[in-house]
């Protein structure tokens, strides 16, 4: 790796950092506005490690990704207040949108492939962050105060969302290839 190749890949990092710091401040600052503070932070605490390890679409760059993950956010939270799932409801999305993620994560970025070690290395961080979501949703589910579960099946289910989507391009994206090489 030359010198080159290491400043090109600590300026992305430098980028990554300042998007998810600015994309962060303002999702807090939207959970704040709409009076969802602690529970628009428990939902980030619990979706941004989760899709870390599950991975999940890609988009072409970081500005549009903050972008629409700032709507996707502004969305959960808005649902968050005014929309309360019924705890029947609530165990099956649950269990849907968790096999989704045991199922297909971690998917990977096209132009950066997981080799099989890496996979099977954050295939199984995905999972015991999945596992631990799972024992959150129980324990809150269970509860007295089973409203603290929306959050974790919301994590959840952005999560399985965007793992199917990008499972999905990525399935597209490899057909395209093999019909272009033919």
């Amino acid at each position: 790796m030359t010198n080159e190749d290491e400043n090109d890949i600590i300026q992305f990092g430098k980028q990554m950092l300042i998007h998810f710091i600015l994309g962060t401040s303002i999702a807090l600052f939207m959970a704040i506005c709409l009076d969802v503070t602690i529970k628009g932070t428990l939902f980030l605490c619990l979706v941004f490690p989760l899709r870390q390890y599950s991975g999940g679409i890609h988009v072409g760059s970081l500005r549009v990704c903050t972008f629409l993950s700032l709507i996707l956010f502004g969305g959960v939270f808005l649902f968050i207040k005014y929309v309360m799932i019924s705890k029947g409801i609530q165990i099956c999305m649950f269990s849907v949108t968790a096999f989704v993620i045991l199922s297909l994560a971690p998917i990977d970025n096209p132009s950066n492939p997981l080799d099989a070690h890496e996979r099977c290395i954050i295939r199984n961080k995905a999972r015991l962050w999945l596992t631990a979501e799972s024992l959150l949703f129980i324990l809150l589910f269970c509860s007295r105060s089973a409203e603290w579960a929306q959050p974790v099946l919301l994590s959840v289910l952005v999560t399985s969302v965007l793992v199917l989507t990008g499972h999905i391009k990525n399935r597209i994206s490899a057909m395209n290839d093999s019909f272009l090489r033919m």
